[in-house]
């Protein structure tokens, strides 16, 4: 009888195929153990071993297996080396075991955590209760009685089931690290998987503050997905087009970004159009960057609708791991760029999975020197947001090379891999000399700006219409002029790794189109 399935060799090439030269990944078991020696670490007691003892016995062995895992890699992935930064954040630059709270929304029901665990605040049903009442006032525990009842008036008319269709009070209770085995084990595993630290308290007083904003509904949760997928379909689908017919995104080795481009009469008329309106040098870094982001967006807006709905279902993920009680995959781009620039572009805008291990060691550079304070006059010396800012995308750099595999399959041109890793890399360590250049910029506008437009800390006030919307506008054109700068570096590496020729999702018009010999676009 002919066998036509595959055989374990065959599964096995296959697979050391794709970890080598499609997307670098694990190729040996040291790969995997960094995974769980840090849960482990963070298991043990503070008060008999010490953070220097989790250096000794944990990071570094963390350390030797990585770096075997990259040698038989022959590079390193940014899966992996996130792992490594996270557990060098957690491990050797805070300890989590001695200050760390994990905030829990408990519902109203009769005190069952000591006093001094329980904030002396309540909100009212969170996201997943889905409230159609208004949800009662509680008092914080300092004017309950003890039985978590008000001492005057009537009693709370709350419940304890966390999914009725009821407005519910909810008590927030900061878990410090639990004695008890299983709750210690489920308190790590849930930092560990908070590269964000959402609804955590780490003695930040700023990120502390906003553990305890209101997030939305399951349902309202999903349809503000919508127009974000909308959005990022259309991007997509539009810079895939361009790329179908631009010559230079398919080869940017043979031509640079400023060359000229005229589409033939034979291109379809949306291409036209925009080659039309804006020159090719704008053309093709917007289309670069504007495709980055809709990538990104599309993968979590396809993803986090499944992980929502189980977790309504079955309760798995648990409420602390789904999607819709974490704070938004991206920023707002108006609270961000707009008001903000290059800074609020990185800093507000993109996603922070990212931000609390890459600023760390910039921070704690700051305060060794003693520049990470402001001083009597509210000021901070430049030192102390230049480290951390730099420290972000230096080591941002340094992760996304990881996306570039020891033998790139799909390679155009004829350079080598570290040459592709150092152009990625460059993207983020570029990004410190416009950010210099906007602050400088901005200081210099602020300088000549009369003192009738600013208030009372001496800054541009923007509440009026006019002025909001001017300053808006130009930061808008500073930012996309600075992506247009940025963009040049990461053009071949884009083409060399075969990005243009991802599938865009089913769904699109486009695809279907492409697969037919049109295009759903005119």
């Amino acid at each position: 009888m002919l066998n036509t399935g595959l055989g374990l060799a065959e599964l096995k090439n296959g697979y050391f195929f794709i970890v080598d030269r499609v997307i670098a990944g694990p190729q040996s078991w040291t790969y995997f153990v960094p995974f769980f020696l840090l849960p482990a670490a963070l298991m043990m007691p503070p008060n008999k071993v010490s953070q220097k003892q989790l250096i000794q016995y944990f990071l570094l062995p963390i350390y030797a297996c990585a770096g075997h895992a990259w040698y038989v890699m022959g590079c390193w992935d940014v899966v992996s080396l996130d792992g490594v930064l996270w557990a060098t954040y957690l491990l050797a630059l805070d300890d989590p075991r001695t200050h760390y709270r994990r905030v829990r929304f408990v519902p109203n029901r009769p005190m069952a955590t000591p006093p001094q665990q329980v904030v002396a605040k309540t909100i009212p049903a969170m996201m997943h209760l889905e409230d159609n009442t208004v949800p009662e006032n509680r008092t914080t525990p300092s004017a309950t009685n003890g039985n978590g009842s008000k001492a005057d008036g009537p009693k709370s008319s709350g419940t304890s089931r966390p999914r009725l269709q009821t407005a519910t009070s909810y008590y927030i209770d900061d878990e410090p690290w639990p004695a008890p085995i299983y709750e210690r084990l489920r308190w790590v595993l849930n930092l560990v998987s908070s590269d964000r630290l959402a609804r955590w308290k780490t003695g930040n007083a700023r990120h502390d503050a906003k553990q305890y904003n209101r997030t939305p509904t399951r349902r309202k949760f999903c349809l503000d997905l919508v127009p974000q997928l909308v959005t990022a379909s259309l991007f997509i689908s539009v810079a895939t087009m361009l790329s179908r017919h631009d010559p230079y995104f398919k080869a940017p080795y043979l031509s640079s970004m400023t060359s000229s481009y005229t589409p033939p009469l034979s291109t379809p008329k949306t291409v036209q159009l925009i080659y039309s309106l804006l020159p090719a040098f704008a053309v093709r870094p917007l289309a670069i960057g504007f495709f980055g982001w809709a990538l990104v967006t599309i993968e979590f807006a396809l993803l986090a609708p499944p992980a929502v709905f189980l977790n309504y279902l079955t309760g798995l993920p648990p409420d602390n791991w789904s999607p819709h009680t974490l704070p938004p995959y991206f920023g707002s781009f108006k609270d961000g760029a707009l008001d903000n620039g290059v800074r609020g572009l990185w800093g507000t805008f993109w996603h922070a999975h990212l931000q609390n291990m890459i600023l760390a060691p910039g921070k704690v550079l700051a305060r060794a020197i003693g520049v990470d304070k402001k001083n009597k006059q509210g000021k901070q010396h430049w030192l102390g947001y230049a480290l951390p800012m730099t420290s972000a995308f230096i080591f941002s750099g340094v992760i996304h090379m990881g996306m570039v595999p020891r033998n790139p399959a799909f390679q155009v041109s004829n350079v080598g891999p570290w040459s592709l890793r150092w152009r990625i890399a460059s993207v983020f360590w570029f990004q410190p000399v416009g950010v210099a250049f906007e602050m400088a910029m901005a200081k210099a506008i602020k300088s000549v700006v009369p003192k009738q437009y600013k208030n009372e800390k001496g800054q541009i006030n923007e509440e009026n219409v006019a002025i909001r919307t001017l300053f808006r506008t130009v930061r808008l054109g500073w930012v996309l002029t600075w992506l247009c700068c940025s963009a040049p570096f990461i053009a071949l590496p884009f083409a060399d790794l075969a990005f243009w020729s991802i599938p865009t999702p089913w769904f699109l018009p486009d695809t279907v189109k492409y697969w037919t010999g049109g295009y759903w676009l005119p």
